[in-house]
């Protein structure tokens, strides 16, 4: 096969995927999710104690207990870095392998905020208000990345590479 068939090969792809309205709903999806990821997680590690101020109600976090602060900046790198992944994979860098990884990651981490989330109302009761927003924001993203997948299965399903 000569160059200039390969060249056309893989160009096609990328040209349809960015043209496809059945890929770029997952693409703008993940873009908005990851950089949701990436930016919160990013705040948390950058100032856990303003991010927690702000988006739990929590203010007796003493910014002088060294372990405390090193626990929740390292906890805050998980979303950082996974968004990123997401943004990187589903969204700015496309491939069907990418998105594919990028709707799993997505939905898997957002997915187990939501259900941790619910188990922390059973055993602990019910949370403040600020928790309980964080909450629907969540399940929102949940059933947004739910819905990418969904779509990007079936367009998968649909295409012949």
């Amino acid at each position: 096969i000569s160059p200039t068939v390969q060249i056309r090969y893989y160009i096609k792809p990328i040209m349809v995927s960015f043209s496809s309205t059945s890929s770029l709903i997952p693409r703008v999806i993940l873009g908005f999710t990851g950089t949701m990821l990436s930016v919160l997680g990013g705040w948390r590690v950058i100032s856990p104690s303003s991010f927690f101020d702000q988006n739990a109600g929590v203010q007796s976090i003493d910014p002088n207990d060294v372990a405390l602060i090193n626990e929740l900046r390292g906890m805050g790198s998980v979303p950082m870095s996974f968004g990123l992944v997401i943004l990187f994979l589903g969204a700015l860098f496309p491939t069907k392998e990418g998105t594919t990884t990028a709707l799993i990651c997505s939905n898997t981490l957002v997915g187990s905020f939501f259900v941790t989330r619910c188990v922390s109302i059973l055993v602990d009761g019910m949370q403040n208000e600020i928790i309980q927003q964080g909450i629907m924001g969540e399940l929102f993203l949940l059933c947004l990345n739910g819905f990418a997948f969904w779509m990007h299965q079936t367009s998968s399903v649909n295409k012949k590479d």
